[in-house]
């Protein structure tokens, strides 16, 4: 890689983990979590619950890693994600539905995607470990995901 492309990546990363820290770091006097939201998953239609999970994925600042248009960011893409194979940093291809979305979200290290690094996710979710487990949550944020197709 030349000096140049070296000094960008550099850049780039240091930009994200920033990013991060402002956004998810503990010293900031302005950082309040999201407030929990009430359980709804029940008694909403699925495209009521994909809506309520695109505001839960701006909430919990998914977005700041994830795109959702296919373009790469610190975090795979989402769209086209769910019904097709992800490969894993352990070279294991599987298939992105509910129950590899949900253990993705609730226990991040579990599952790399080839290409991306550990601790990432889960570092940036530590702070609402809490919010991701109460109501329809998870529903909602793999609905959305189901969504983006």
């Amino acid at each position: 890689m030349s000096r140049n492309g070296l000094i960008v990546v550099v850049v780039i990363a240091v930009a994200v983990i920033v990013s991060i820290y402002v956004t998810f770091g503990r010293g900031s006097s302005n950082n309040a979590s999201p407030t929990p939201t009430s359980s709804v998953a029940t008694t909403l239609p699925s495209s009521d619950l994909a809506s309520h999970g695109a505001v839960l994925f701006t909430q919990y600042r998914c977005n700041i890693c994830h795109t959702t248009n296919g373009e790469r960011a610190a975090g795979p893409t989402l769209a086209g994600l769910y019904g097709n194979n992800v490969t894993l940093d352990t070279g294991q291809t599987i298939v992105a539905d509910e129950a590899y979305l949900r253990q993705s979200i609730l226990d991040p290290d579990s599952q790399i995607v080839s290409g991306y690094g550990p601790s990432v996710m889960s570092a940036a979710l530590a702070d609402f470990t809490t919010q991701l487990n109460q109501g329809d949550t998870i529903a909602a944020l793999v609905a959305y995901i189901e969504s983006l197709k």
